[in-house]
């Protein structure tokens, strides 16, 4: 199903439906491009190459959707993607690609995906919070990383659980950078954040827990890499060298 330069569009189930996207990779289920406010409710999407793409300086919304089964991607922005109370779940690739733009995911999970949990590149920002029905969004159980940034994205995590995974919890690179609060990153196969080569993270005082069996819990690889607000964390492990003020 493709949606081209099309406005204030919805497909909404009643009380719910499904897109099958079938079995042929090369073909996304649903792909939005150039298009504003386009939402998608009470919906499962399922098969497919991609299970939604969003792309062209698209405004996409999707609340209350499960997309599971793809076989490529979960869901892919390239524009301007809003996640509610939805679930991206046992898809062949990454559950969640974001590069070159932006995602916000309030409320819900991605579970059980064949690559990282969520994949960025390209400058992307992904914002983490409580939904109108669920209260937390869940990254666990992914065979990849819960969620790898490569190359100047932006992580704003709030209410978050990402545990499970089989990599690390959170693995920042090239200049990415995370902000992180009232949020639990635990039990991941790897550390529990890897800060790589120019990047930041900034830990809130607002409850974070950050631990897990593979010490330290969070890692600073050699390069140029710092945290700040460390100490708002009990408990919890690091290399990452202390906190200096800045120059006078």
């Amino acid at each position: 199903m493709a949606i081209v330069s099309l406005d204030r569009i919805t497909l909404q189930g009643d009380p719910t439906a499904t897109i099958d996207g079938g079995g042929d990779s090369n073909v996304g289920t649903v792909e939005i491009a150039d298009s504003q406010s386009v939402v998608l409710s009470n919906l499962t999407i399922t098969g497919g190459g991609e299970g939604v793409g969003c792309f062209g300086q698209s405004l996409c919304r999707l609340n209350q959707v499960t997309i599971q089964n793809s076989l490529g991607d979960g869901a892919a922005p390239r524009a301007h993607l809003q996640i509610t109370d939805s679930i991206l779940q046992n898809n062949a690739d990454v559950g969640l690609s974001v590069g070159a733009g932006s995602a916000n995911f309030f409320g819900g999970s991605i579970t059980g995906n064949a690559a990282d949990g969520v994949f960025m590149s390209a400058g992307g920002f992904l914002g983490l919070a409580g939904g109108n029905l669920l209260p937390n969004v869940t990254i666990s159980n992914n065979a990849g990383n819960g969620i790898t940034a490569q190359l100047h994205n932006s992580i704003a995590g709030n209410s978050a659980n990402i545990s499970g995974n089989a990599g690390d919890g959170i693995s920042l690179q090239g200049g990415s950078s995370l902000q992180i609060a009232a949020s639990r990153v635990r039990d991941n196969g790897g550390h529990q954040i890897r800060i790589g080569d120019l990047s930041f993270v900034r830990f809130g005082g607002f409850g974070n827990t950050v631990t897990g069996a593979n010490s330290p819990d969070v890692v600073c690889d050699p390069v140029f890499s710092a945290t700040r607000n460390f100490p708002n964390l009990l408990g919890t492990t690091t290399n990452c060298p202390a906190e200096l003020p800045a120059a006078p």
